[in-house]
């Protein structure tokens, strides 16, 4: 026991009694005496160890050992001892460690905070941080610093994409800006071009309805006087009529092209009966000048094309008028000539007006295709014109797909050129002529409404309808002729479109919706030129007519819708085969009259040799015969309609030329 200091006492019992104490001497200790009734124990500061001997599970002895703490308390401070020493040599060491490693790992780190905190507050991409060490940690700074070029040249990317973005945003900006000017200016291009348009069909029915009477009186009053020179003055009213209506379609034509409403009619044309037409419509002007106007036609060329005749002869017409108006002295030629493709079912037709006129200054064939241009001042005031006719051509050329161009010199000549590409071969023709003779008509009687506000259009047509067992009542505008509709036995309506208070497009309407006038046929009678109007007319009313309008043309619509019969042939021939007696000789003197008025009027139109005056010219023959029936007169009117049908214009003046004969035949009768 004594080996162990820390033990302080020891007792051995049996039976309860002490049998065996350390220390010897020493007085058994109340701690050895005290049952805890624990094997092991704390108290007073001692450890108190409690074993029972047992042997056959009967206990024999118990031992009991008394400990102090004093070792253990020593041992363990001096752990603590150790353990903070240890714990302070750790520190210790740490402390140089990390002092070891701050300049190899610390301060690369710090470095990279710095670097990220300075671009996170500046955004400056173009920032680095410090390499280090080739280590790990300078592998990290290299990584970091190839990120930040890599986001640099990101960076520099996105910004030229951002202005490249702002330019086109600013781009698209101005773009919509432009757009939106565009469309501004198309508005008022288009409100302009609605403005002109509405001007000229303004312009066209305040001049063609005044010429509506001025043209129809003069009709009327050819028939009445019986001076020759009242004829002249009447003849050229007429004449100068007609030029004031073409000037009108002339601008009408321009301002249709121009604002595409301009429709081709194409049909199939004998190209080579139009080209020789132009040898008799100039012959007279170009004999007077003693020039030589020639035509070199291509034998080989398709015998009929599809086309719009009346288009095409309209630009050769303007051309072959200006190398004649332009050439004091030499000649014209007109050439044609076609390439027929390879299965003969269409061809390029080529055409060219040369001329050894005055020429075109080069300065001036650039412009001279442009409305209202001509070659200078000096040419307009020679040899006039208003400088639509060149500007009419090339929108009309430009509409059929071709192409027209110029080659001039001064003083050398001009040549226009022509070129209508894919036009369709046609093995036939139509008929171009149908006769008719309006004074054959016989009109049964009938009640006639003539509403216009214009007294002078109302007594054209009481003049023109004067012969027939017409009743002719009259309206001055829509709604006195809705009420004369509903209150007098109406059979026909003529109806002016344009008229104040109620027109006659809202009359018509008005008419056609009421139980009592929806029978009553409603004839337009309009000066509006422009194919809106006439269609929107045309679709509301039965029939249309254009002012001016000849007695003709009225005759011909009226037959449409009104009764007639046509005059027996017995009733009004008179044969040649034997003499006449003196009620027939009574009845041709006033044919003779007729006839020699319109010798007059011949004499005029082979001046121009115009389609439109010959075909004017036919019309005023139709009743020439004063509702007789001669033989021999009807042969000749007969024949002339047939040459103009087939526009053969060289054998159409022949005929007139022989007009004299016919009047001398009728007066060897008569006397």
């Amino acid at each position: 026991m004594k080996s162990v200091e820390s033990i302080e006492e020891a007792n051995i019992y049996v039976n309860g009694q002490s049998f065996v104490h350390y220390p010897e001497k020493s007085d058994v200790s109340e701690l050895i005496a005290l049952d805890t009734g624990k094997n092991i124990s704390y108290v007073q500061d001692r450890l108190v160890v409690r074993e029972e001997l047992k042997i056959n599970d009967d206990t024999t002895a118990t031992i009991v050992i008394i400990s102090t703490l004093d070792a253990l308390e020593r041992d363990f401070f001096e752990d603590i001892l150790t353990t903070i020493g240890v714990t302070l040599l750790v520190i210790v060491l740490t402390l140089v460690l990390a002092l070891r490693l701050q300049k190899s790992v610390t301060a690369p780190v710090l470095e990279l905070s710095k670097a990220a905190r300075y671009i996170s507050e500046h955004e400056d991409f173009t920032y680095r941080a410090k390499g280090f060490d080739n280590d790990e940690i300078g592998d990290l700074t290299n990584a970091f610093n190839h990120m930040l070029l890599q986001i640099e040249k990101r960076t520099v990317e996105l910004m030229k994409e951002r202005e490249n973005a702002e330019n086109k945003a600013v781009e698209a900006i101005e773009a919509r800006k432009k757009v939106i000017e565009e469309v501004k200016h198309r508005e008022e291009a288009e409100n302009a071009n609605r403005m002109k348009s509405e001007f000229l069909a303004n312009m066209s029915h305040e001049i063609r309805t005044p010429m509506n009477a001025i043209l129809g009186f003069s009709e009327l009053l050819t028939k009445e006087v019986q001076s020759s020179k009242a004829v002249n003055y009447l003849n050229s009213i007429n004449s100068s009529g007609r030029s004031l209506l073409n000037l009108i379609n002339d601008i009408l034509d321009l301002s249709k092209v121009e604002a595409g409403k301009m429709d081709l009619k194409y049909s199939p044309v004998m190209i080579k009966e139009l080209v020789y037409e132009f040898n008799s419509v100039f012959a007279q002007k170009i004999e007077q000048k003693g020039i030589q106007f020639e035509i070199d036609y291509d034998p080989h060329m398709p015998i009929s094309i599809n086309i719009d005749e009346t288009r095409l002869r309209q630009v050769l017409f303007n051309l072959i008028g200006n190398a004649v108006k332009f050439t004091e002295n030499g000649s014209i030629r007109l050439r044609v000539n076609s390439k027929i493709n390879a299965d003969r079912s269409a061809c390029d037709l080529f055409m060219s007006i040369s001329d050894t006129g005055i020429g075109i200054k080069e300065e001036h064939q650039k412009k001279i295709f442009g409305s209202f241009e001509q070659a200078s001042a000096q040419t307009t005031a020679r040899y006039g014109g208003t400088g639509l006719g060149l500007a009419i051509c090339k929108k009309l050329i430009d509409l059929m797909g071709g192409s027209i161009r110029v080659e001039s010199e001064i003083g050398e000549g001009t040549t226009f050129f022509i070129t209508l590409k894919d036009l369709v071969i046609c093995d036939d023709t139509e008929d171009k002529f149908r006769d008719t003779n309006t004074e054959e008509i016989v009109f049964e009687k009938a009640c006639i409404l003539a509403v216009d506000d214009l007294p002078l259009n109302r007594e054209l047509i009481y003049e023109f309808l004067a012969e027939e067992p017409f009743r002719i009542i009259e309206a001055s505008d829509g709604e006195e002729a809705l009420e004369k509709m509903l209150n007098e036995p109406v059979d026909l309506v003529l109806m002016d479109m344009k008229m104040p208070n109620l027109n006659g497009f809202a009359a018509t309407q008005k008419a056609k919706q009421m139980d009592l006038c929806k029978g009553i046929p409603i004839i337009a009678c309009t000066a509006s030129a422009m194919k809106e109007s006439e269609e929107q007319v045309r679709e509301l009313c039965d029939g249309f007519i254009r002012k001016p309008y000849s007695k003709a043309e009225m005759y011909t619509e009226l037959a449409r819708f009104l009764p007639h019969k046509f005059k027996k042939e017995k009733e009004k021939t008179i044969s040649f085969e034997t003499s006449l007696d003196e009620e027939q000789k009574k009845k041709l003197e006033p044919v003779i009259q007729d006839l020699k008025l319109l010798e007059v009027k011949i004499l005029s139109v082979r001046e121009t040799m115009t389609i439109n005056e010959l075909q004017d010219l036919e019309v005023s023959m139709d009743g020439l015969t004063n509702d007789l029936h001669i033989p021999y007169v009807d042969c000749w009117i007969k024949e002339y309609s047939r040459l103009l049908g087939n526009y053969e214009l060289d054998k159409v003046d022949e005929k007139l030329q022989r007009f004299p004969d016919v009047i001398k035949e009728l007066e060897t009768k008569v006397s």
